[in-house]
């Protein structure tokens, strides 16, 4: 499993072999790289902001009384679409 994962990962181009032939050695890729620098961002935006949004969940509970947030929609009706041609 873990050698197909990294076939995955080779295939979609986040994973790159530093030598000929392949060996258990990995490194990752430059988009790779690219991601983890944009996950970073975003995970440190979410740490800036945990507080703000705990704050504003809270006081949608109190205005529309304590309990869960709302189940979400399920989307568009399609009840009606016309079928694909």
């Amino acid at each position: 499993m873990p050698a197909l994962t990294l076939r995955d990962l080779e295939r979609d181009g986040l994973l790159v072999h530093p030598t000929v032939p392949p060996q258990v050695e990995h490194e990752a890729a430059e988009i790779a790289r690219d991601l983890l620098a944009s996950t970073r961002q975003l995970s440190g935006w979410a740490e800036r902001h945990h507080a703000a949004m705990a704050a504003a969940r809270a006081a949608y509970h109190a205005r529309n009384g304590a309990g869960q947030d709302p189940a979400p929609t399920t989307g568009p009706d399609i009840s009606r679409a016309r079928p694909a041609m």
